[in-house]
């Protein structure tokens, strides 16, 4: 939803823009195969990965740019993230990490602990504070920044945070600065993360109630608090 009435709908081999009051379509724009879309540098635009270009869609006249003609093999890459500077970072599956200044350099550093693990999401609550989620509980946040005189990313050291995370993850955004939300084969988990170390985890059932929860002292002696429910819903 794009908000004033607007609404993207996607289908085969193409994605039309049309009103939510009476459905007429304002624009059709045609398209491979999309797997990414994802919020631009401001509420005008949109990126999406649509076989293996980077596209950026104008929200405004609709019309449709190529910011990178070979961004890889689409079916590996599961997100991107894109900085308010149009620098932008891609992950995916095997470890696919591809992070590009605006004019689609590439930039090269080392990304060992993201090595060979299925990546799906990536999100940043500015130009420095990065997360990156994936497969068998994977959690990776950005250590150690190279920042350039503009205040912008040049590199990070992906450090792993929290190496036993149950289940596979492919959603990810930020509450707040300490406040992060992850999704995936388990439900969602609310994670406090206070800079140095975990302070609360909470967990969620499908309906959004308080299942599980932990906080460090729990963790450092592995033991949980938990919620148990009636079938009216009660907490019992």
């Amino acid at each position: 939803h794009l908000g004033n009435n607007r609404s993207l709908l996607f289908g085969e081999q193409q994605t039309v823009l049309a009103t939510n009051t009476n459905s007429s379509i304002l624009a059709s724009l045609v398209t491979g195969d999309i797997h990414v879309a994802t919020k631009g540098r401001n509420v005008n635009e949109l990126y999406v990965v649509d076989q293996n270009k980077l596209k950026r869609w104008n929200l405004q006249n609709f019309s449709v740019q190529i910011v990178n003609n070979d961004l890889g093999y689409s079916n590996a890459i599961k997100d991107v993230h894109i900085f308010s500077n149009g620098d932008y970072i891609a992950v995916g599956d095997n470890g696919l990490y591809k992070h590009y200044k605006a004019d689609n350099v590439l930039v090269p550093y080392s990304i060992n602990a993201l090595t060979g693990i299925d990546l799906k999401a990536i999100s940043f609550h500015d130009n420095l504070t990065g997360v990156v989620v994936g497969v068998d509980g994977s959690y990776f946040k950005t250590t150690q920044n190279s920042v350039n005189p503009y205040g912008s990313l040049d590199s990070t050291v992906w450090s792993v945070e929290s190496p036993n995370l149950p289940g596979h993850y492919n959603a990810l955004a930020f509450a707040s600065p300490t406040q992060i939300v992850v999704g995936g084969s388990n439900g969602a988990v609310s994670i406090y993360d206070s800079g140095e170390r975990y302070s609360n985890r909470f967990y969620y059932d499908r309906l959004g109630g308080l299942i599980v929860s932990r906080n460090e002292r729990q963790r450092s002696e592995d033991k949980y608090s938990y919620t148990l429910y009636d079938e009216l819903g009660r907490v019992v």
